[in-house]
């Protein structure tokens, strides 16, 4: 029955992300924080108080908890703006902590065996409302926009900062010097981010112009074959456990709670995701900059885009390789070695799968079209997704062959961020412009 109640949760919470984004776009981060603690709240209380009597309660209880958690990642994640040279660090950390939330429940489990799953839910309950509050009252803006300026701020508070006895002019000549030594570094830092965010705003002056792009087009593709992947993989597991141990119910529980232990992990993984999606983008932030600093040459905002775009290539080109490792080697059965091996590379996948979605949302359109742009793009992965419905009813074989061939076409997006960015590139060179 579980892994009906989580299709259903996944399904429901995927498709009402729009009114999340909606929510976070209009009525700004506070309000939707708000929210989505009265939901959190609700849905672990029903949690809480559901019993055999009344478990079709779960249903109400995994969709409310569903859908608040992914309004509350939504605005966490607005966090990123705060950190622009690690926005990839901070998203993927944000994403693998939604999975290391399940050591709560395990340790409580393991160190206070007594307590009862009502006094650890209203527990929790209480700890979401006066964290949420927290969040919402005293670390959150009002609106987006308003962290990306927060950022901004900072940074003059600090450079003011650095001597007390210097004059506000020598302040700020001191900040323009680092700010220019980093452009002769290589890193490009401010001018570059400054230029790319002029590029985003002229392409994207309406939200209409965001959805007709080829990014929203390529995200939306590798989020709903990765979706596929990801959801059925959790709704088959305890399955596909039965089936290639037949009749060890032991074993199948170990494993199971081994991927429970895997999935505790998933903020480690998210440090490892981050550093490879912020190395990825500081490289071609290198490339922009060498491209935007070379005097008497004309860069079009095409071309700067395109190779801005590049950076989010490589990741999704692993999280593509880590989907089709998974969905080839569960072909094996009966090798107990063989699950381990399947859980690893299911929690690279899933790090990459939601912190590459945000990232490409978050630095690849407007800021104040994030919340919409991520929920409709959420919204198609999740309507598409109900294929699993499907391949639970077919033989585990022709299941995972399906999962194989979708697999193979999460390869598509990043192989055209590729050649788009090479086309921009060879044209760079023709023109003399690197």
């Amino acid at each position: 029955m579980f892994s009906y109640v989580f299709m259903v949760a996944n399904l429901v919470q995927l498709c009402l992300v729009p009114l999340g984004g909606l929510l976070l776009d209009k009525g700004g981060l506070r309000v939707a924080k708000l929210v989505s603690i009265c939901l959190m709240f609700a849905g672990t209380m029903m949690f809480g108080f559901t019993s055999g009597s009344t478990s079709n309660m779960l249903f109400a209880a995994m969709v409310l908890v569903a859908v608040s958690s992914n309004i509350g990642l939504v605005c966490n994640q607005q966090a990123s703006s705060l950190f622009p040279k690690y926005r990839g660090l901070i998203v993927a950390l944000i994403s693998g902590s939604y999975d290391s939330c399940t050591v709560v429940t395990f340790i409580a489990s393991r160190t206070f065996p007594r307590i009862s799953f009502k006094v650890t839910f209203v527990v929790l309950a209480c700890c979401a409302i006066v964290c949420g509050l927290f969040e919402a009252l005293f670390l959150l803006t009002q609106y987006s926009s308003g962290m990306a300026k927060l950022a901004a701020d900072q940074d003059v508070l600090e450079g003011d900062g650095l001597e007390e006895d210097v004059t506000e002019k020598t302040s700020v000549e001191k900040v323009e010097k680092e700010v220019m030594d980093e452009d002769r570094s290589g890193m490009g830092g401010e001018s570059v981010d400054q230029k790319v965010q002029e590029v985003i705003v002229s392409r994207y002056p309406t939200l209409k112009s965001c959805f007709r792009s080829y990014p929203f087009l390529l995200g939306t593709l590798w989020f709903t074959f990765g979706q596929v992947r990801f959801s059925y993989f959790l709704a088959q597991i305890s399955g596909l456990l039965e089936d290639s141990f037949p009749g060890d119910s032991s074993l199948v529980d170990k494993l199971l709670e081994d991927l429970t232990i895997f999935t505790i992990c998933g903020i480690a993984m998210g440090v490892i995701v981050g550093a490879i999606l912020d190395a990825c983008r500081n490289a071609e932030r290198r490339r922009l900059a060498s491209l935007i600093n070379n005097p008497g040459k004309q860069t079009s905002d095409d071309q700067i885009y395109s190779i801005y775009l590049r950076a989010l290539a490589p990741p999704v080109t692993l999280m593509a390789c880590c989907s089709l490792i998974l969905s080839c080697i569960l072909f094996v059965r009966g090798k107990q070695a063989v699950f381990y091996v399947a859980f690893f590379f299911f929690l690279v996948f899933r790090s990459l799968l939601f912190s590459t979605t945000a990232t490409l949302v978050i630095s690849s359109f407007p800021i104040q079209s994030f919340g919409l742009v991520y929920g409709v793009i959420n919204l198609i992965g999740g309507a598409i997704s109900t294929v699993q419905y499907g391949l639970l009813e077919l033989n585990i074989t022709t299941s995972h062959i399906i999962c194989v061939v979708v697999s193979a076409l999460t390869f598509i997006p990043p192989i055209i961020l590729f050649v788009k960015a090479g086309q921009r590139k060879k044209k760079c060179y023709s023109q003399g412009e690197f």
